[in-house]
């Protein structure tokens, strides 16, 4: 993961310190932000329920503690649009195929060994928007093991190869 910034709980800098370093960029919130509870209530009022149960995520305290907190990350920096995050969801480890670092570089998925900098993702991306970028990033971070969901998105694919009119 390359992330433009990270959040943390304050009072834990050394700590955070001590294993990333100085050269992220950071947010410190603070401690009460990472209350499960809290959080509990923030994400059940952010999606309009009662309870997380309908999301499969209920006995994730450290998943909802971080999903939580980013919400109000996002309120603390005034990023009030936020209506349109109404789910959550987990990443089960027997969905994707889990590609460690030292893979990652090798394959150049991301960026290059070599003087070029051209980068797996760098060849293939013709996305026109950021969003569509970070789709594909973590398309190619992460790939599907479903038969049925990779032959679904090789049949979307397909439909915009072969119909130009319904690219942009």
């Amino acid at each position: 993961l390359a992330p433009k910034e990270i959040v943390y709980q304050r009072g834990c800098e050394e700590r955070f310190r001590g294993s990333f370093g100085t050269k992220h960029y950071t947010y410190r919130l603070e401690q009460w932000v990472f209350s499960y509870q809290v959080n509990v209530d923030k994400l059940c009022t952010q999606f309009g329920t009662t309870s997380l149960r309908g999301f499969g995520v209920e006995d994730m305290v450290d998943g909802i503690t971080a999903a939580g907190a980013i919400l109000y990350y996002l309120e603390f920096t005034e990023h009030k649009q936020i209506a349109h995050i109404s789910s959550i969801s987990r990443l089960d480890q027997q969905d994707y195929v889990w590609i460690d670092k030292f893979t990652i570089r090798n394959l150049e998925l991301f960026s290059s060994n070599g003087s070029d900098n051209t980068s797996f993702a760098k060849v293939i991306d013709r996305t026109i928007t950021p969003m569509g970028g970070r789709q594909l990033r973590r398309w190619i971070a992460m790939p599907i093991l479903d038969i049925e969901r990779i032959k679904h998105r090789q049949d979307v694919v397909s439909k915009f190869v072969a119909d130009k009119d319904l690219s942009f």
